[in-house]
């Protein structure tokens, strides 16, 4: 693990504060938004902890540094705003086992836009089947440098599961993107796309291709693709075929 986590700062995971210290119910119908931001404000460089339960929010408001982390069966259900997480311009993000569940009329659930620096490790993100949003997406990283996605599952969308727009040294590294009903499990695309590596991931029953390849300088080894209904892995779509490499 300390290969992989090479050249992110440390998690202090002995100096936290959990949403309840402020107010949080986490029973799927109180709108906890407001104590888990104050959670998060007050957090400073410690993490945030939440505990098993679901907590139904609206967006969310992160600064640089800023740790969530959740214990088995923490759920964050989105409520009626676009995005949970929509982050522009920060670093050294860490959103570690939580699980995000949308409940309204967008599949998307996070955006991090221009961030560097930052980890999104072993989360669950469910999305909808609403199939009047094709060509949407669950989780998108846009102009991210240094991200490592890692062990995460994205699920259930009409849309895509996981995409990577003109990324620098952005790494998606293992975990399952499943059940896409007019979509990709991974998608990338961008012509300032730089050195990404889609390692180790797992998709199937996906209508779209499984991977998505429409970038530049974009390398796809050791992935398992299966009982998709396009094909597995679509490599060089409507980028330079010399520039990309897969390596199976």
């Amino acid at each position: 693990i300390n290969e992989v986590l090479a050249g992110y700062p440390p998690v202090n995971i002995f100096a936290y504060v959990t949403p309840q210290m402020y107010g949080a119910v986490a029973d799927g119908v109180t709108d906890d938004t407001q104590a888990i931001q104050d959670a998060i404000d007050a957090a400073d460089k410690m993490g945030v902890f939440f505990p098993a339960g679901d907590y139904l929010v609206t967006s969310l408001t992160l600064s640089d540094s800023t740790v969530l982390m959740g214990d088995t069966g923490a759920n964050i259900i989105q409520g009626s705003s676009a995005l949970v997480i929509d982050a522009t311009g920060l670093k050294n993000v860490k959103i570690i086992g939580l699980t995000f569940t949308n409940s309204n009329s967008t599949p998307r659930i996070m955006t991090l836009t221009t961030c560097n620096d930052c980890l999104i490790e072993s989360c669950h993100f469910i999305g909808n089947d609403i199939n009047q949003y094709t060509a949407d997406y669950i989780v998108e990283l846009n102009q991210c440098t240094n991200t490592l996605i890692l062990d995460c599952e994205a699920e259930r969308a009409e849309a895509e599961g996981l995409t990577l727009l003109d990324c620098v040294d952005c790494t998606v590294r293992g975990g399952v993107y499943h059940t896409m009903d007019d979509g990709s499990g991974v998608i990338t695309g961008g012509q300032n796309t730089r050195n990404v590596i889609i390692e180790g991931v797992e998709t199937y029953a996906c209508s779209g291709s499984a991977i998505n390849v429409n970038s530049p300088y974009t390398t796809v080894k050791y992935c398992y693709c299966h009982d998709n209904t396009s094909i597995g892995i679509n490599l060089g779509h409507g980028t330079p075929n010399s520039a990309a490499t897969y390596i199976a």
